[in-house]
């Protein structure tokens, strides 16, 4: 049978029923060739030619509709209603210029784009920019169209915004289409004008908007176990406690076996009771009045980039991952690195004889410097374990490898299936964590190959994680803009924090657990409290191009992070978590009095990594001129 003979039954009902399959799915030549072979069959082929006038039609309609939603906006609501409205112009040009993309209507999408980009909120600005490059259908498979795609845009608003979007939507009813089908509209209690202005704007931003008030809401024990406290010094008086007081237990705190953790090296536990013994005597506690000291360990002429750093606990070493894949671990104490015996030798040893720990190390072998080889791609991240015996290095090569430190040699290596962005030691050993650029992140154990927990919430890389003091809970920043923490027991999502503008940069719990400070692309440091699931701060600082590091001080009350601009700030949690007698707790605080203490600026030096001392002294290191 020919292709006109297929046609022969065709009606006016049945074309114009393929016409509207067609331009629904996109297929413009298809359309074509059917109106072509369809002209002379039908008997109104005058019919078939106004196809592109009712084409034309349909996208001067959306225009128009486009145009009065941003007038309307702009120009009819108030200043409240206007900031809240306006969020939606996002999702709704999205939507309407991907399907333009789809329908191969290139022309148009143009139009559309030139039009009407510049009325967006500045925030999606760089979402608007990668929208920009997608103008053929073979483009429609990109990260972000696929994600805008396939979830829906979540807006909340108060009841008279809603009122006012439900009137505009009844008079427009493509645009009324577009935010059926692909936005979520949730209703709020409106609280009062200026507080309500500062709350809603604080959750604009993520890239599907902003979290449910019906997500689910996991409890989380933020709390440090008791036994955290009690391996210190004071042994001898948890004994004459109270009996009763002994028993209390925090109620935001884990129970100590919730999750199997090793037990701290008799080694590190010493360590730290006279660690602590000696900061009780010699701690400064930072102020205004008390500014802190700063041992900053500058990197020079590094090969091919120094891309991340890491120092232990002592601060008697410090990692460095360069990007020709190399690793170096150089000493800051006067004692030298010591390499172990190979094993024929370590076997003829006496293990009865006194000096058998002196006689288990190469006595002419030592260096305050030296290289691990083993990355095919630049080393991303460095950790050292809790015993300072092992290091973990993650690279963009997709591999994570760990070392031992005493035999300079690579013990493991595990594979992920992409780059290798960040991974972290949790501070007992034994377990880390990984997020890598495959929209992941994982849970491992130094013993297994194969990850024992992968958090696949987020909707593009993370790039920033950090364990939480208790073990229990792993959050990780995404270039999605949502901060995001996982149970390790259960591998649930049990905080996801919308409010960033950009991507995130860093994250980092406080000591107590309570806390969580985060920092994105775009320059804003954020306080989140936990307990709460609410932003309690926020301050606008330099725009930030890499990831940069944060590290509190043992007591928990300041923090310090790498400024962008060459430098080291230092910011007081007190001007946060305390309120004064004219605010609530609960009020969200913009660049409050108080929270920016102190800024160290460097010549050209880019801060890798803090470490904060028992006695509060900050020791770091950074790289010259990157």
């Amino acid at each position: 049978m020919d292709r006109l003979g297929e046609l022969d039954n065709l009606d006016q009902a049945t074309y114009d029923k393929l016409l509207q399959f067609l331009r629904k799915k996109g297929l413009t030549n298809t359309e074509k060739v059917l109106s072509k072979e369809a002209a002379g069959l039908l008997d109104h082929p005058d019919q078939l030619a106004s196809t592109s006038d009712d084409l034309t039609s349909l996208n001067g309609e959306i225009l128009t509709e486009l145009a009065n939603l941003v007038e309307y906006i702009e120009t009819t609501l108030s200043v409240q209603h206007r900031m809240e409205l306006s969020v939606v112009l996002f999702p709704v040009f999205a939507h309407v210029y991907i399907q333009a993309v789809k329908k191969n209507q290139q022309t148009f999408a143009r139009e559309l784009f030139n039009r009407f980009h510049h009325s967006i909120p500045e925030f999606y600005a760089e979402q608007i920019s990668q929208l920009k490059w997608v103008t053929t259908p073979a483009h429609i498979q990109t990260d972000l169209v696929d994600t805008l795609l396939t979830n829906t845009f979540l807006l909340k608003l108060s009841k008279p915004a809603m009122k006012l979007l439900e009137g505009f939507l009844a008079r427009n009813p493509y645009i009324h289409d577009i935010v059926t089908d692909h936005i979520t509209l949730e209703t709020i209690d409106q609280p009062a004008g200026a507080r309500f202005q500062a709350t809603s704007a604080n959750d604009f931003g993520g890239l599907l908007g902003q979290r449910s008030k019906t997500e689910k809401k996991h409890r989380m024990f933020y709390g440090i176990p008791r036994e955290e406290f009690i391996f210190g010094p004071d042994k001898k008086k948890a004994k004459f406690k109270d009996a009763k007081d002994h028993k209390k237990k925090d109620a935001s705190a884990p129970a100590l076996d919730r999750i199997p953790l090793p037990s701290l090296p008799e080694n590190v536990k010493q360590e730290r009771r006279i660690s602590m013994k000696d900061s009780q005597q010699k701690k400064t506690r930072i102020s205004v009045e008390n500014p802190p000291s700063v041992c900053l360990y500058t990197v020079l002429n590094a090969n091919g980039g120094l891309c991340s750093a890491s120092i232990a606990e002592n601060c008697a070493m410090i990692a460095l991952g360069f990007g020709n894949s190399v690793v170096q671990v150089d000493s800051l104490a006067s004692d030298e690195l010591k390499m172990l015996k190979s094993a024929k030798e370590l076997e003829k040893l006496d293990n009865d004889n006194d000096e058998f720990f002196d006689e288990m190390f190469e006595s002419g072998d030592k260096t305050k410097s030296f290289k691990l080889y083993g990355h095919t791609g630049p080393v991303h991240s460095v950790s050292f374990s809790c015993e300072r015996r092992l290091l973990l290095s993650g690279s963009r090569d997709s591999t994570i490898r760990l070392w031992n430190l005493e035999m300079r040699r690579n013990l493991v290596i595990y594979r992920t299936v992409s780059p290798v962005w960040q991974s972290q030691f949790c501070n007992r050993g034994y377990y880390f964590a990984a997020s890598t650029a495959d929209q992941t992140v994982s849970l491992w154990a130094t013993d297994r190959t194969q990850p024992l927990r992968i958090f696949a919430d987020a909707l593009a890389d993370v790039t920033c994680l950090d364990f939480h003091p208790n073990c229990n809970y792993i959050t990780g920043g995404s270039d999605d803009r949502y901060v995001r923490i996982w149970d390790v027991l259960t591998g649930t999502s049990v905080r996801t924090l919308s409010g960033h503008k950009g991507a995130i940069k860093s994250v980092k719990f406080s000591p107590c657990g309570r806390y969580l400070v985060s920092a994105s692309a775009d320059g804003e440091i954020a306080v989140w409290d936990l307990a709460t699931h609410k932003m309690l701060g926020r301050q606008k600082c330099d725009p930030i191009d890499f990831n940069t590091p944060i590290a509190f001080s043992k007591d928990g009350t300041v923090f310090a992070m790498g400024t962008p601009l060459y430098g080291v700030s230092f910011f007081s949690m007190d001007a946060i978590t305390h309120s004064s007698a004219d605010e609530s707790l609960n009020d969200l605080k913009v660049n409050p009095s108080g929270f920016s203490l102190f800024s160290y600026p460097t010549k050209r030096t880019s801060i890798l990594d803090f470490y904060f001392t028992k006695r509060n002294t900050v020791v770091s290191v950074g790289v010259f001129n990157q």
